[in-house]
């Protein structure tokens, strides 16, 4: 029913006339996906909002790294991980001249990127890790609204498995539902989450967006501490209006 509410919505007359009227505007430096992958990613078929989407990811994604103390101009090779069909990577290969590496459980979207960005090396991992990247291959990697789809032994594989790709001194920069999320909880939910438990629901359905994750802060500084030589949290990565929890995880 959800995959299908999203195909009747990508026949919306105005949905495909907003589009068009974009793109004879505008000429992207780099391919568009398809409305179809844009919207596995960001649920919505609206080209200017999936690339201004990924515009305000990557300014907050800089402006944390900094904030945190991490240099990202020092980095020699990053990894987007859950890179979707390039709505971040595109924005950030600019700023940062990396050695770009793109990863996503989803083919139809890792496909999609490696066949037409060529800027960066793209992949596709399984829902468990390993990935194929040897020890601390990167200076940096990122996990945008990853955790928030995954259960807590997975997420707890994954966070292990993203340290050991990181070079010493790297950074990890991954995104929680945190305390701005708790009014869309159920009251048994919000319990939970109010005296620290990690909420995940539609737990059998890991790295959908029908599994959806909330992670009280304390209980993710708890789990990250003991991994980490230093936790940076940024409570809604600091923006004025409600987004994710955004945590630099340096590696000592």
């Amino acid at each position: 029913l959800w995959e299908l509410r999203g195909r009747l919505r990508g026949l919306s007359p105005r949905t495909q006339l907003r589009n068009r009227r974009f793109m004879a505007r505008h000429a992207p430096t780099d391919p568009i996906p398809p409305p179809r992958l844009i919207y596995e990613v960001v649920n919505h078929y609206d080209i200017e909002a999936f690339l201004a989407g990924g515009q305000e990811r990557a300014d907050a994604i800089e402006g944390a790294l900094k904030r945190s103390g991490f240099e990202p101009a020092g980095c020699r090779r990053a990894l987007d991980f859950g890179c979707g069909c390039g709505r971040v990577i595109r924005h950030l290969k600019d700023r940062i001249a990396a050695d770009w590496y793109g990863s996503d459980l989803n083919p139809r979207l890792a496909n999609w990127c490696r066949d037409n960005l060529r800027f960066a090396t793209f992949s596709t991992n399984g829902l468990e890790p390993p990935l194929a990247f040897d020890d601390g291959r990167f200076d940096l990697v990122y996990a945008i609204s990853v955790l928030t789809h995954l259960d807590e032994r997975l997420q707890d594989l994954w966070l292990a498995e993203l340290r050991r790709i990181l070079a010493p001194g790297g950074a990890l920069l991954v995104t929680t539902h945190g305390d701005p999320w708790l009014d869309g909880l159920d009251p048994e939910e919000a319990r939970a989450y109010t005296a620290g438990s990690i909420v995940v629901r539609t737990p059998q359905a890991p790295g959908s967006n029908l599994c959806e994750t909330y992670h009280p802060p304390a209980y993710f500084r708890r789990i990250t501490e003991p991994l980490f030589a230093q936790v940076h949290h940024l409570p809604q990565g600091d923006s004025a209006h409600r987004a994710q929890d955004i945590w630099v995880l340096r590696k000592g």
